[in-house]
């Protein structure tokens, strides 16, 4: 019978669910294992039976597709001529190091040495790597195992992710937005909607362990990239796996949102495990399954994800893969479109131009939208703004997969947006705008006027009457709204900034504009009320004469 359960089962920790074992009492053929440089044999020590008789440079990979967890166990007792050292297994990247227990072989001059190690790990799938010291193929360099298990902390039921510990309530604050390359087979590895950069689209193995990319796909200025729409969030979770190729030799992998960077690992080429598992045939470049998972603020209806390299030769020297990818968010509260946490009171700006409180969003004050620019993901029009003092006759830019008014190398130094609007009668106004700071701003800011008075700027939030200007700046994007006072028939509303050098150096745009008002106090009359006045209006007249 070939031991091979990825049925959980409860162990004997309560907190810990065994999802497998094998190489108990029998084995049939490589089990399932990858194996380079080597051929498995059926060994014993102590009439147990091990799946091994690989050399020095044999190295043998799996995948296993495990269930959502945030902790692992695992144990495995290695089989080799020295006591420690001679043999390395691995789980992804973490070495399996503490040995517990140890005992000698009867019928020969082996020991059996059980390594266990328990940590966080999160992720679709776990790699497990076990190989040789890369020294010769002879008799004191063989090695094997048996009596492997591994047992997790499974997150809570309702949970698509999770933390050690976490109680429902804790992690079911994530939701997916995007599962992508996590098939446990090359043929049903589809790159998803990703964009090869460069780079040849469709699978590869490295070992047992399909990937995107990989060997003689990704290399210098190649990559993957995609942009995710996504639902009001206040931050993002990336899991992916990335694997490092070849000859890395001081070089970085990098992982960027919207443009900005979020992972950036340095890699050489001796990281990784003692013998290569994948690539060219130059034996020195080890091979590396890195576990990535980060999280980070962000806002926005959409999310752009590079994954990039700093490498600078081709593909079959040095390269990438990647799989196990998952991107989770943290939801805003309902009716919040634009949030910095999950309370109401972190909500920044309210879905369908309610108010923000404390308590979240609310319809507690009536105002009409009297213009609404700029919100479609792609526009060609100004719609009447006029734009002065720019650096080219463009005048609308793209911006991170979404057109802006502006941007770089427009508006710089001195530069202007405005536009006169006519209202009707009205004592407020309520102003929205998306603003975008672009490149090398040091200390200067964005300023909205209304008739040359100042009703916002990046620096000041409430007036000396208590009048909310509230912001919020993610990265480079700034969610603007003011309310203030006002009450004439026009208003000139002005975009600028104290930008002291050219757009080609520090820049803005914006977007997303919307200019509300108020209506004015107005008594209506009714049809009885009003001949009621002009008749007492006649009688008076008449009583005068």
């Amino acid at each position: 019978m070939n031991i091979f359960i990825l049925i959980a089962f409860i162990a004997i920790n309560a907190e810990l669910v065994r999802i497998h074992e094998e190489v108990k009492e029998s084995f049939e053929g490589n089990n399932r294992w990858t194996i380079k440089n080597g051929i498995v044999k059926k060994e014993f020590c102590n009439s147990k039976l091990v799946f091994g008789g690989f050399g020095g440079q044999t190295v043998i990979s799996k995948l296993l597709i495990v269930p959502t967890h945030a902790y692992i166990k695992i144990s495995v007792d290695i089989w080799s001529f020295n006591q420690w050292g001679q043999v390395k297994a691995y789980l992804d990247h973490v070495e399996i190091q503490s040995v517990q227990i140890q005992q000698r072989c009867s019928e020969n001059d082996y020991y059996l040495s059980t390594f266990t190690s328990e940590f966080i790990h999160s992720g679709a799938s776990i790699i497990l790597v076990m190989s040789g010291n890369g020294e010769q193929n002879d008799n004191q360099n063989q090695w094997g195992f048996r009596n492997l298990e591994i047992s997790i902390e499974q997150c809570p039921q309702s949970c698509q992710i999770c933390d050690q510990g976490d109680v429902a309530e804790t992690c079911q604050i994530w939701k997916s937005a995007a599962n992508s390359w996590n098939a446990a087979h090359t043929n049903f590895m589809g790159q998803d909607g990703w964009i090869s950069i460069n780079g040849i689209s469709g699978s590869s193995k490295c070992g047992g362990v399909p990937l995107i990319g990989g060997y003689q796909r990704f290399g210098k200025n190649q990559g993957l990239s995609k942009t995710i729409r996504l639902q009001p969030h206040y931050k993002l979770r990336l899991l992916v796996l990335w694997a490092k190729i070849d000859s890395w030799d001081n070089e970085n992998g990098l992982i960027l949102f919207d443009g900005k960077q979020v992972w950036n690992q340095n890699f050489n080429n001796d990281n990784g495990y003692q013998v290569k598992v994948c690539g060219n045939s130059e034996p020195k470049y080890h091979t590396l399954f890195k576990r990535i998972d980060i999280t980070v603020d962000h806002s926005g209806d959409q999310v752009k994800i590079d994954f990039w390299s700093s490498l600078d030769s081709g593909s079959d020297d040095e390269s990438f893969g990647l799989r196990d990818l998952q991107l989770f968010y943290a939801p805003c509260q309902d009716q919040c479109e634009v949030c910095k946490g999950e309370l109401g009171s972190e909500c920044i700006r309210c879905s369908n131009y309610q108010f923000q409180n404390v308590k979240g969003c609310s319809e507690a004050q009536s105002f009409y939208i009297l213009e609404r620019s700029f919100y479609a993901q792609k526009f060609t029009s100004l719609e009447g703004w006029i734009l002065k003092e720019t650096q080219q006759n463009l005048m609308i830019t793209d911006y991170q997969d979404k057109t802006i008014v502006g941007g770089q190398n427009i508006l710089g130094v001195g530069a202007t947006a405005e536009k006169l609007f006519i209202l009707p009668p009205h004592t407020q106004l309520r102003l929205e705008v998306t603003l975008y700071k672009i490149d090398l701003w040091d200390g200067e800011n964005i300023i909205i006027e209304v008739d040359d008075q100042n009703i916002w700027d990046t620096q000041r939030f409430q007036d000396s009457n208590g009048f909310l200007y509230g912001t919020a700046q993610f990265g480079n994007i700034i969610y603007a709204s003011s309310i203030f006072k006002h009450d004439k028939s026009e208003a000139l509303v002005r975009i600028r900034s104290t930008l002291d050098e050219g757009a080609d150096n520090e820049s803005w745009g914006f977007r997303d504009f919307c200019l509300m008002y108020d209506v004015a106090t107005v008594v209506e009359i009714s049809d009885a009320l009003e001949q009621y006045l002009i008749t007492l209006g006649i009688v008076m007249i008449i009583s005068f004469i």
